[in-house]
């Protein structure tokens, strides 16, 4: 069954879609066509699933990310973390990030910037959580590592 079949069912009923790693053998063409393809590969796997999704999603670690919304294509680079002591939890950060912004009602490129920062300040400490256990210190590594005011 082709991705866009298979997603299908999975997005019809979903207002957004984050997608990255855990990509069964079957879907690895679409995952390199989405994440690590030229640009003309990409947008072909992006015209294949967009009549499926509303806002879609693509995290590329250190690469950044990628938003696709209302027929427009978004690259966004990385907040780059020159030390990282650990990225076990980085994607599932960006995650929250970006959904945090997305139920607080953000435009949608703030959400994407927002992912990838708190992606980026999980890198700092070991572990999924440890930098974040206040808010105090997360302003405090974004604004000593990354440059961004909170």
């Amino acid at each position: 069954m082709a991705f866009s079949e298979k997603i299908k069912h999975f997005v019809k009923e979903t207002e957004l879609f984050i997608k990255a790693g855990m990509f069964d053998r079957a879907d690895y063409a679409m995952k390199r066509a989405l994440v690590d393809a030229n640009t003309e590969q990409r947008q072909e796997a992006i015209d294949s699933i967009k009549e499926f999704i509303h806002i879609l999603v693509i995290k590329r670690g250190n690469k950044g990310s990628m938003l696709f919304h209302q027929d427009k294509l978004r690259e966004l680079p990385p907040f780059l973390n020159k030390n990282v002591v650990d990225t076990v939890g980085a994607g599932d950060s960006f995650n929250a990030g970006f959904i945090f912004k997305y139920i607080n009602h953000f435009n949608i490129e703030e959400c994407q910037e927002f992912g990838n920062l708190t992606g980026a300040v999980s890198t700092t400490a070991a572990g999924g959580v440890q930098a974040f256990e206040d808010y105090k210190s997360v302003k405090n590594t974004a604004k000593n590592k990354f440059g961004v005011i909170l």
